[in-house]
């Protein structure tokens, strides 16, 4: 940031190179299941996962590009009461969200020669809603 330079973000859910391979493990004190591009976009998509005001969240991602494994990390955070709800965005990108959105943030490196541009990483964002507004 701040050097002048452009890269072109790739988060397709069609492309190898982008998040098409994608995996999340997600466990709540209710619920737990591995959702993948599949089931996370278009028509059959699963509903909002649904969580209790207590106890705690752990989300497991996997990033696959032509068949290997070319990224892996977790992020968990404790339920508050309150919270209309929690959205959780995976990315690929060179740095991290910049806004108030985000409540919590976690980078997990991708393998070198699976990058699309150097300092490209994969990143879960956390966003918080409390009474119809995002809060950091």
């Amino acid at each position: 940031m701040g050097s002048g330079e452009f890269v072109t973000l790739n988060n397709s859910y069609l492309d190898s190179a982008g998040v098409a391979g994608v995996e999340i493990d997600v466990f709540t004190p209710d619920y737990s299941n591995t959702l993948t591009v599949d089931s996370l976009v278009g028509a059959g998509r699963p509903a909002r996962i649904y969580v209790p005001d207590a106890g705690e969240v752990s989300v497991f991602v996997r990033l696959y590009q032509n068949g290997t494994r070319v990224a892996e990390g977790h992020m968990s955070w404790t339920l508050q009461s309150g919270v209309n709800y929690w959205r959780v965005v995976v990315q690929r990108a060179p740095y991290g969200c910049g806004v108030p959105l985000c409540h919590r943030i976690h980078r997990i490196e991708i393998n070198e020669g699976a990058r699309n541009y150097p300092d490209e990483a994969l990143w879960i964002l956390l966003e918080r809603y409390v009474t119809g507004r995002a809060q950091g």
